[in-house]
């Protein structure tokens, strides 16, 4: 999980729950049933109950959880202006963006190496470099 590996480094964990990426009616590809999203939620009700399904399925998630997960709104802002979407992680500082993840050429995402680079940017600006 993602918690143990960044909180322990500084880093605190958000999630924006965004447009779904494989809803099963329209792009399935096997999601573990306990965390698919049957459909594309239509309105802000339909993201808030898929992010219930995940903090019920997923105990960092939950209540006691040490992530907070926020709803992007139904314009996608978040997705949008951020280009979210499938899966993004970011670095913010004092409200600003220093530092984004890119997909490789197989559009995986290597969390372990966007942790080392928030790193070293930090550890660059702590020494003034």
């Amino acid at each position: 999980m993602l918690v143990p590996f960044i909180k322990p480094k500084g880093f605190e964990c958000v999630v924006v729950y965004i447009r779904e990426a494989h809803p099963d009616a329209d792009w399935p590809i096997g999601t573990p049933q306990e965390f698919a999203v049957a459909r594309q939620p239509a309105s802000l009700h339909e993201r808030f109950a898929a992010i219930a399904q995940l903090k019920e399925n997923c105990p960092a998630y939950g209540e006691a959880g040490d992530v907070t997960v926020y709803a992007d709104n139904m314009e996608n802002t978040v997705q949008e202006t951020l280009n979210a979407w499938p899966t993004r992680f970011f670095l913010f500082v004092d409200s600003a963006l220093v530092q984004c993840s890119q997909p490789g050429d197989d559009a995986h995402l290597d969390l372990y190496e966007f942790v080392e680079e928030c790193q070293r940017f930090m550890s660059e600006t702590q020494s003034g470099r």
